[in-house]
């Protein structure tokens, strides 16, 4: 049976590629609430960014509402 997720997961390698931003301007821009916050998936510390929230930004990256996300996750 394979399974394909619906939303998958991007690394930060993919995420810079995308946006075109560096890894520190994603760190900014992330503690400025003005970027994607990224999802913790194991205890060591890996983390990755939903690619539906990344595309969201993408669209339109002066229109990013961080809280819209937060409130659906509640």
């Amino acid at each position: 049976m394979n399974y394909t997720p619906v939303d998958p997961f991007l690394s930060i390698k993919e995420v810079m590629r995308l946006t075109s931003l560096s890894r520190a301007s994603i760190a900014r821009y992330t503690a400025a609430r003005r970027f994607p916050k990224p999802v913790r998936l194991s205890p060591g510390g890996r983390v990755a960014w939903r690619s539906s929230e990344i595309q969201i930004w993408a669209n339109d990256p002066l229109d990013w509402d961080p809280d819209f996300f937060e409130s659906a996750e509640s």
